[in-house]
């Protein structure tokens, strides 16, 4: 059973993130549910992301400097280490959660055999636009198979047991850590969709899933061949599709033509992607940026 003095341990990894920290920190302070502790793992940053931290003046909030930068996924683990709470969540400096985040995904946690509580979440423009990232209804209990289909619990939305984390992220990757930590999640745990927007995604040009796109991509080549004795063929399959995809509209939205169009044809035989991809190759670059938000 959930305690109604359960303590929530909430990191913040950041490197030079002083853009929109502030806007951050202060959806955490509005938070209904009060009793939680902040950590503030500061990597190496040379902004004013300090003085924007400290400035709130709030003891829940604890600062953590590290002189010399590390990997993202080498800062979590370092930033888990300082937590002190019964669940752990985590926020990005350029996200934000709605005031009631916390309080939801805690009560969830009456049901025992919950590893992780997730949400949807908004994507939200410079200019202020939002949109949802997923219209269908968001897979709960044992997810694993879900995986394979798309990924769906991002680390801003995602409220973690803290007596489940054994398993740690894994620090050889730089992008794809976090789908790699819920994958192995899934497998030991149940896993409950909350599937009203609990966090906002800001979508600007800084965003490292924007500029690493490719990288991320590769990746997942890696983890796929790394991990391919315990998947089945089918669902590898399934998995290189996904990918096909990712690199044909990477190169579309690049306008790279000519490298777009030699992953147009099905990747063992999905007609499905490729039927999406002729409409995509088809539609002029600037209109389809607007409706992809890219």
């Amino acid at each position: 059973m959930v305690k109604k003095i359960s303590l929530i341990s909430i990191i913040i990894n950041c490197h030079n993130g002083a853009a929109f920290l502030k806007d951050c920190l202060l959806s955490i302070k509005r938070q209904t549910y009060k009793n939680f502790e902040v950590i503030f793992w500061d990597n190496a940053s040379n902004d004013n992301s300090k003085i924007i931290f400290l400035s709130l003046k709030d003891s829940r909030f604890k600062y953590f400097y590290k002189k010399k930068k590390t990997t993202l996924y080498k800062a979590r683990n370092l930033a888990l280490k300082k937590t002190k709470g019964d669940f752990i969540t985590f926020i990005d400096t350029d996200d934000m959660w709605d005031n009631n985040k916390l309080k939801i995904q805690l009560s969830e946690f009456k049901n025992t055999n919950l590893g992780v509580v997730y949400s949807n979440i908004l994507l939200q423009k410079i200019n202020g636009s939002k949109k949802l990232l997923f219209r269908e209804k968001l897979p709960s209990g044992m997810i694993c198979e879900s995986f394979y289909k798309n990924y769906y619990p991002t680390i801003l939305s995602a409220m973690v047991k803290k007596n489940i984390l054994k398993i740690k992220f894994n620090e050889k990757y730089d992008h794809i850590g976090d789908f790699d930590f819920f994958f192995r999640l899934s497998k030991i745990v149940e896993f409950k969709a909350i599937n009203m927007p609990l966090g906002i995604y800001r979508v600007h040009e800084n965003n490292l899933s924007k500029l690493n796109r490719i990288k991320e991509v590769k990746e997942m080549e890696y983890w796929i061949k790394k991990n391919s004795n315990l998947i089945d063929k089918k669902k590898i399959s399934k998995l290189k599709a996904r990918l096909n995809y990712q690199k044909f509209l990477y190169f579309k939205l690049k306008s790279k033509f000519f490298k777009s169009f030699s992953y147009i044809l099905p990747n063992n035989y999905n007609f499905i992607f490729f039927i999406k991809k002729i409409l995509i190759f088809i539609t002029p670059v600037m209109l389809l940026k607007k409706i992809l938000w890219f």
